[in-house]
């Protein structure tokens, strides 16, 4: 069984809010708001459990997060589940067609909130389902993250840059991650896998189109290889401001022979 990591979120002014006996400080980057972070490992969550060499007793298990009592102090916190980047809490598999409602859900809630897509006409359930099956019957690959329970927290895909034959060796790939789960190195297991699949599809050129506002996503791209090969100023409009278009490239098999057709 994986083992999980929670967060207590105790506020500042107590004066010793949650014990750290058992419990290990989280760092600075995890805090959030007028909160302190104290952060615990499990494998079991059941209601009573003592927590934290005891300290702590489960009230509550909502999966992704829990209601504790601090036995000495006799107050109540929610501890909130974290992913870590190196420990496997993200298991990756392909996609199966039951997971299309969630990555349809993941998408429009990207065109409402985000610029990640240039449109505001969200998808329907036939589109997305005529999407997966275009890739699938591609033999293209679409990769989810899960979380421990099993719901989808991202996904990643790969398709056509252009229709011509001429770039079929080059192709397109988009990355998307729940906001509730980035900045916790899913994105990057996401497009890691996306490389190594079209390493062994004989892809030549994967590229990524990012806004040139969304730093994050340029800077993952980078660290996995990927270069800037060009801005296009102000290409595109959402929220009322001009957006900024940033191509991505990655030469993925720089081995690989030109086709002679």
């Amino acid at each position: 069984m994986l083992e999980s990591v929670f967060v207590v979120m105790a506020p500042i002014y107590h004066r010793n809010p949650v014990s750290t006996r058992g419990l290990r400080r989280v760092t600075a980057e995890k805090r959030r708001n007028n909160y302190a972070g104290f952060c615990f490992q499990a494998r079991h969550f059941v209601q009573g459990a003592r927590i934290g060499r005891g300290c702590l007793t489960l009230l509550r298990n909502f999966g992704s997060t829990i209601t504790i009592r601090h036995e000495t102090f006799g107050r109540r916190y929610s501890a909130v589940r974290l992913y870590k980047k190196d420990d496997g809490f993200m298991p990756l598999r392909d996609a199966e067609p039951g997971d299309i409602p969630a990555i349809l859900a993941l998408y429009n809630q990207a065109v409402r909130e985000t610029t990640a897509a240039w449109t505001s006409q969200e998808e329907t359930l036939d589109e997305r389902i005529t999407w997966f099956e275009t890739r699938q019957n591609a033999g293209w690959p679409v990769i989810v993250a899960t979380s421990p329970e099993d719901k989808l927290i991202g996904f990643a895909s790969y398709g056509a840059f252009r229709p011509r034959e001429g770039y079929r060796k080059t192709l397109e790939h988009t990355v998307y991650v729940d906001p509730k789960f980035q900045g916790q190195g899913i994105g990057a297991k996401l497009l890691q896998q996306l490389i190594e699949k079209a390493q062994t599809q004989e892809v030549h050129v994967l590229v990524g189109v990012v806004d040139g506002d969304n730093t994050a996503s340029i800077a993952l791209h980078k660290k996995l290889g990927f270069e800037v090969a060009g801005r296009l100023p102000e290409a595109g409009t959402k929220f009322g401001r001009w957006l900024d278009l940033v191509f991505l490239t990655k030469i993925v098999t720089p081995d690989l022979d030109s086709p002679d057709v």
